[in-house]
């Protein structure tokens, strides 16, 4: 397993020369930076289809074989001329820091769903604190993490893993319905949960930078945009599509502005519209960019609304709302690409799941001046 990993990581060094990926990373710190002057709209492809399947054992872990496969969808990335820095994506658990307060999770072959551990408003005094031990599942994931730096051997940084927000973890915590209830019923004990579950989002995210000594990626949705670590970190708060703007202002800002304090500055990932709240959004202190789908928000709407200095990093996805078209690869570079030419917006397309067009075209359809 050991010359498997080795002969990879040699070819991607190969292919991901110093000089390719610190001049993807100044292209990107512009953007970051408000100091952009190019007409090339920046893009991300994501989660290609691997061309050649790495040869895989049965006796190997899971964390083996995913590292692996990850290493080989590196190698073959290399061929696209996209602002992608190569790095190791760790996963996705939204349980993680539910169980920190005792929650568990159910499953079924469709789904899953958090089982809460608030019944009553006054639970929120007496949660326990289960911590991110090696048996929990954030403990897991820290140790996932670990193993792809170590057997690394730090040549590749490894991204963030799925961060959820404060007010996420809280509802799935209390349960979401009775959760929405109670921001108008019980505002105190909400905003006491609140206040632990900032802690708590804190102290995992520096405990992901300090498991891989501080040779991160701050960035989860998707796990292939370069984020200045400068700039913070990302996280989710998918409530945002079905609350009101009240709610933002009174139970998502003073967290997220906590937050960005702590670390330089916030992204947060949406799924679902956010239209509706952008203007308080654009409020947040700390606040640097929006991530979300183009088939869920309204892009051009959106852009002529966010602040100049907010990031739009902006994906297709196979789900839609209000009314809004699915686009497919191409429709989404091109609306992107349209809105980036038309407005003052920062733009950052992510493509997922390939595109049928050689890299010389797809490069070509971003730099030209049609749509």
């Amino acid at each position: 397993m050991g010359n498997i990993i080795e002969n990879l990581l040699n070819q991607i060094k190969d292919r991901y020369p110093t000089e390719r990926i610190q001049a993807t990373k100044q292209r990107l710190q512009a953007l970051w930076d408000n100091q952009t002057s190019s007409n090339r709209m920046s893009y991300v492809l994501y989660a290609m289809p691997i061309k050649q399947s790495p040869k895989l054992t049965d006796d190997m872990s899971g964390n083996e074989r995913d590292l692996i496969t990850q290493l080989q969808a590196i190698l073959e990335h290399a061929t696209w001329s996209d602002d992608y820095v190569p790095g190791l994506s760790p996963g996705i658990n939204q349980a993680m820091l539910p169980a920190y307060f005792g929650c568990t999770e159910e499953t079924s072959p469709m789904t899953s769903r958090i089982i809460p551990v608030i019944h009553k408003p006054s639970d929120v005094y007496d949660l326990h604190e289960m911590g991110f031990g090696s048996e929990t599942l954030a403990g897991k994931m820290l140790d996932k993490m670990s193993y792809f730096h170590n057997e690394t051997q730090g040549m590749l940084p490894v991204y963030e893993a799925d961060l959820q927000g404060p007010f996420s973890v809280a509802s799935q915590i209390w349960g979401i319905e009775s959760f929405l209830m109670a921001l108008y019923e019980y505002p105190d004990e909400v905003h006491h949960l609140l206040s632990l579950c900032t802690d708590v989002v804190i102290k995992f995210a520096k405990l992901m930078r300090d498991t891989v000594d501080n040779d991160w990626i701050p960035y989860h949705c998707a796990p292939a945009v370069w984020l200045p670590p400068e700039k913070g970190i990302a996280y989710s708060e998918d409530l945002l599509a079905v609350v009101s703007p009240k709610i933002v202002s009174e139970f998502i800002r003073p967290y997220c502005e906590r937050i960005a304090s702590e670390f330089g500055g916030v992204l947060l990932h949406s799924c679902g519209s956010i239209n509706h709240i952008i203007n308080e959004l654009n409020q947040i202190d700390g606040l640097v960019g929006l991530n979300f789908a183009s088939s869920e928000t309204n892009l051009l709407l959106l852009a002529e609304s966010a602040d100049d200095s907010l990031v739009l990093t902006v994906h297709n996805s196979p789900v839609s709302c209000n009314g809004l078209p699915i686009p497919n690869a191409i429709e989404h570079i091109k609306l992107c690409k349209s809105v980036f030419r038309q407005s003052h917006a920062k733009i950052l397309c992510q493509v997922f799941g390939g595109i049928d067009m050689t890299p010389d075209a797809v490069e070509q359809l971003i730099i030209s001046s049609n749509n």
